[in-house]
């Protein structure tokens, strides 16, 4: 039987390869998009083609609860790589994610309303994943 997944609150853990544990942000509205370039080759002489992985990428955008000294917008100053992993949980504790690697946060931008908590909506993106 296929399991369904949920995304709990504030799962999104931002590390860097300098830090020994993960940073935990508190995210809402988050979206991943797995990338891959192919190269369609062909046709040979026996008349197939083929594609070649010529590259991927994973872009993110997510909104987190902003606070004096935010994770995210100190990850998008840092001379590092940015290390994310999003995690999702099934209704009986078991979980499954992906782990994205080197990546860069590409935007941060803070917005208020005089009806809501200050966030800031950030942009991600990396070329190396796993998922578990």
């Amino acid at each position: 039987m296929v399991e369904t997944f949920a995304w709990p609150d504030g799962s999104v853990y931002l590390w860097t390869g300098i830090e020994a544990a993960a940073v935990v942000g508190y995210a809402t509205q988050t979206n991943a998009q797995f990338v891959h370039g192919w190269a369609n080759v062909g046709p040979t002489i026996g008349g197939t083609y083929s594609d070649h992985l010529t590259g991927k990428r994973v872009n993110v955008s997510l909104t987190l609860n902003y606070h004096p000294g935010s994770v995210a917008q100190t990850m998008f100053e840092a001379a590092t790589a940015v290390h994310m992993e999003l995690r999702h949980l099934d209704g009986v504790g078991g979980s499954a994610g992906y782990l994205l690697y080197s990546g860069r946060f590409d935007s941060v931008t803070p917005a208020g309303d005089e009806r809501s908590v200050y966030t800031l909506a950030a942009t991600y993106h990396a070329n190396s994943w796993s998922a578990y």
